[in-house]
């Protein structure tokens, strides 16, 4: 399948397959499984959707980063990702929006919005959001020490 579907207003379909750790090690983190580009075709309409209401509200342009999105198992297992996680699915990112504001700013204004998603989480150093292509569950939360805190 042709990653070039993933193309958004204000995303390449190359930013859903970056990967420091990828290059760091030199592996490819690229797939073209359909199942994998239709859902990572779904994440990318929730960020587009999301830059564009922080946009908006906000009266300027407030450009999103994907830190992390589509991971390979390799990838997956030296970020110390779960075994289950959706960036193995193409169904989650780790982003920030550095123009916006701080992370706790720009999580509770994607929460307080009507944006569809499945899991939201404030990390550290971005926030993490998932998408599914059915049954989205609308969880946010934090893990404080290894403990899931809704928020």
């Amino acid at each position: 399948m042709n990653i070039g579907i993933l193309k958004q207003s204000n995303f390449e379909p190359e930013e859903f397959f970056k990967s420091e750790i990828a290059k760091k090690h030199n592996i490819n983190n690229y797939t073209d499984d359909p199942e994998i580009i239709a859902n990572l075709k779904e994440l990318g309409n929730c960020l587009q959707n999301i830059r564009d209401y922080l946009s908006k509200i906000n009266g300027y342009d407030c450009p999103i980063i994907i830190h992390s999105s589509y991971r390979s198992k390799e990838v997956n297992k030296l970020a110390r990702g779960r075994e289950n996680s959706q960036h193995l699915k193409g169904q989650a990112a780790d982003i920030s929006s550095p123009k916006f504001g701080n992370l706790a700013a720009f999580f509770y204004s994607i929460r307080n919005s009507n944006i569809i998603y499945d899991q939201l989480l404030l990390e550290t150093n971005c926030v993490h959001i998932s998408k599914t292509r059915n049954k989205n569950r609308m969880i946010s939360g934090k893990y404080i020490n290894n403990k899931f805190t809704k928020i």
